[in-house]
């Protein structure tokens, strides 16, 4: 596996290990936060990386859409 960075604005990880064909890479901490986020998919990759209001019940949703890439 080559070096993908975290498509999300403004997240200089790299390393990612969950793939969108439609939103890119996206790395641990940035899937964390997306998990925990009330903002649509598109709105939180175009968002700056920070903190947002917990909400745990979107990981099967997202689960589906970010997939392990190998």
């Amino acid at each position: 596996m080559g070096i993908m960075g975290c498509f999300r604005n403004n997240c200089d990880n790299i390393m990612c290990n969950r793939y969108s064909s439609k939103y890119g890479y996206i790395c641990s901490e940035c899937f964390d936060q997306l998990l925990n986020s009330s903002l649509s998919i598109k709105e939180f990759m175009a968002s700056d990386k920070e903190e947002f209001e917990i909400k745990k019940d979107r990981y099967e949703e997202l689960d589906k859409e970010f997939k392990f890439k190998d």
